[in-house]
């Protein structure tokens, strides 16, 4: 393969990686107009994020079953006419055509979430790390962008142009995403595969269930920080605006990891090193948040490595999908045995938390609780570091 080759492949993994996140991120800060505008109450505006989530769940393993017939890019680009098409509906601001359209792009989104690290598999099979580094560092980049720009569209404009601007992005994605079913794996090869992995299934492989508990896992404890540390905070009489800030910083913290955590897993050792980054910052975070009285600077430096490890824990994950396979059919099937887990996870995960603090009255229980899951999340990710294939025995 030629390097202008490659460049037009990351090009269009960049292009599709754009809306991995855009839809769901961009959404918070238009919520308050789009309340007004559809008249939705305020106990269902939280299904615009959780509809996707869901589908998450629900579309992942069934999307790996698609790639595996008609090929990865004939279904990513499938599934993302329908999130072109979902956020066309959006534009049209009435209830049903808003939650209609989530949840076709929340089946637009899995799509490139399940199989886009076996894309990267087939088509650049000699630099896999540099296409996850892409898709993952774009992915998450322009989320966070979208969030802020959002509430900027919607206040110099009106929700219905920011919108419109949501849907012109996806269009730009799914023109840019043409090219790849051109250069899509030849069916030939498929056969091969299909026939190579005949009778073996992820879901019976003791790895791919570590990796899906590892990918679970970190979910888990990410979104449940995101939910709950606010309210921890200001139970230990810090302003709520401090709260917020804390938690933007462990966010920020997290995302030049999106471009690393591919390139140092390729260096040796590498993804050791990072796995007890990954234990050290959240078993440690975890708990020094547990401790009352501490400063501004304290917070926000255990904030820092928080989301340190955050950010490595996540792309770890995506890592692993295409590192302990072997061709693209198994990185989907893994991609989405992890993600059906995970999400599932991560959608329980802050209610748990929340009903523990309920009925304990106590914020300290639900930190150790997350210690605690953090550690095993460590313990997992020292299992897989010890494996070189999802159907082999460890190997020292």
């Amino acid at each position: 393969m030629t390097s202008k080759k490659t460049r037009l492949i990351l090009l269009s993994v960049f292009f599709v990686a754009v809306n991995m996140r855009l839809p769901i991120t961009a959404i918070p800060p238009l919520l308050p107009s789009l309340q007004k505008a559809i008249g939705l109450p305020s106990s269902a505006a939280g299904l615009i994020t959780t509809i996707p989530l869901l589908t998450f769940a629900v579309i992942s393993p069934i999307l790996a079953k698609l790639g595996k017939r008609f090929g990865n890019e004939r279904v990513i680009l499938a599934f993302t006419v329908l999130l072109v098409l979902g956020s066309l509906l959006r534009v049209n601001q009435s209830m049903m055509a808003v939650m209609f359209g989530t949840f076709l792009i929340g089946l637009g989104i899995d799509s490139a979430n399940v199989l886009l690290p076996a894309v990267i598999k087939d088509q650049i099979p000699m630099k896999p790390m540099l296409g996850v580094s892409t898709y993952t560092t774009t992915m998450l980049e322009i989320g966070a962008l979208g969030t802020g720009l959002a509430g900027i569209i919607v206040v110099a404009t009106n929700l219905r142009f920011a919108m419109l601007t949501l849907f012109v992005i996806s269009l730009i994605s799914l023109v840019g995403w043409f090219p790849m079913v051109k250069r899509q794996v030849a069916d030939d090869e498929m056969t091969k595969q299909r026939k190579t992995e005949k009778g073996r299934s992820v879901w019976t492989s003791k790895t791919g269930w570590v990796i899906s508990l590892f990918f679970g896992l970190q979910s888990l404890i990410y979104y449940s920080l995101l939910t709950w540390l606010p309210s921890v905070f200001v139970s230990q009489g810090f302003t709520s605006i401090q709260a917020g800030t804390f938690v933007t910083v462990m966010q920020i913290s997290s995302l030049p990891f999106a471009f690393l955590v591919p390139l140092l897993s390729d260096k040796k050792g590498g993804d050791a090193v990072m796995v007890w980054a990954v234990g050290i910052g959240f078993v440690g975070g975890s708990l020094l948040f547990a401790i009352p009285g501490l400063n501004v600077l304290a917070v926000t430096i255990i904030a820092i490595f928080v989301g340190i490890a955050s950010g490595i824990a996540f792309n770890l994950s995506i890592v692993y999908f295409a590192q302990k396979t072997a061709n693209s059919v198994e990185t989907a099937e893994v991609s989405g045995m992890a993600q059906t887990v995970g999400y599932l996870l991560a959608a329980s995960g802050p209610i748990v938390f929340g009903y523990i603090e309920s009925l304990l009255d106590s914020w300290t229980l639900v930190l150790l609780l997350n210690a605690v899951l953090a550690f095993i999340l460590f313990g997992a990710g020292l299992y897989i570091n010890r494996k070189t294939h999802i159907f082999d025995v460890a190997h020292k």
